[in-house]
């Protein structure tokens, strides 16, 4: 093989071990996601489907057992496609819960093979084999894959906090959700849990809900204080600062520090 072409018995006899290879591989993983407990329907759409829109699946069903495996033993498949899967795990999961999966600065997530590399998985091998249709239903990922370098990461953390913000309606997971991205080396983030932090002072315990987070953002300081005074008397002016914006705010300090 190494110094000339496969002849066609070799061919079909190594497209035959490429494809059980591939079935033993699908196996493997069905059980360390299932464990022991076999169902053959559920076994043959796992098969034959593709591994991309399988860990979407995963995510939207908060199997993140299931997403460590899918990153770890189908990394090939699954790796460009990591941060577009992730965006899939329902905004009321704790990000804590799947923490280990979200994305770090420089550090890809290790791929790791369920049996030592064999002689028709070589490249070289590979590449006179042909397609083999491994996976007869393709992904249904219509975008392209995220960027993953530094300033690509900082946007999927800004773009999925707020998303967390908006259909949840409380900043909780989302500031949780930076804070990891933070820890991971993620820059440019510190500015989106300042805002959110002072958001849900000054709207949220107002019960203001209907001031949209976007829109908070383009207050002027200004405009953000007759928020808050906006039903003050002279009487009351002081207390109202007092309840409504210091000690809310020093709680908040406490927070982050």
């Amino acid at each position: 093989v190494r110094d000339g072409p496969v002849s066609d018995q070799s061919r079909e006899l190594l497209r035959s071990r490429r494809l059980l290879l591939h079935y033993m591989y699908k196996l493997q993983s069905y059980k360390a996601i299932f464990g022991y407990n076999f169902d053959q329907n559920r076994y043959r759409l796992f098969r034959e489907a593709d591994p991309v829109d399988l860990a979407t699946a995963l995510a939207k069903d908060r199997n993140f057992l299931g997403l460590k495996v899918m990153f770890t033993y189908h990394g090939q498949e699954t790796a460009p496609y990591r941060l577009n899967i992730l965006c899939n795990v329902p905004v009321t999961v704790d990000p804590q819960q799947y923490a280990e999966l979200l994305p770090a600065v420089d550090d890809k997530w290790p791929v790791k093979r369920w049996f030592k590399e064999e002689f028709c998985e070589r490249p070289e091998v590979m590449n006179q084999l042909g397609d083999l249709e491994l996976n007869r239903n393709m992904t249904s990922v219509q975008d392209g894959p995220m960027d993953d370098s530094a300033e690509g990461l900082s946007l999927f953390y800004e773009m999925r906090a707020k998303y967390m913000e908006q259909e949840t309606r409380t900043v909780d997971f989302a500031v949780r959700l930076l804070s990891i991205g933070q820890s991971k080396g993620v820059s440019g983030l510190a500015d989106l849990i300042d805002g959110l932090h002072d958001y849900e002072v000054v709207v949220r315990d107002l019960n203001r809900k209907e001031i949209s987070f976007d829109k908070f953002q383009d207050m002027n300081p200004s405009q953000r204080l007759k928020l808050v005074l906006e039903d003050a008397t002279p009487s009351s002016i002081v207390k109202m600062i007092q309840d409504r914006l210091l000690k809310p705010l020093a709680a908040v300090a406490d927070v982050r520090s």
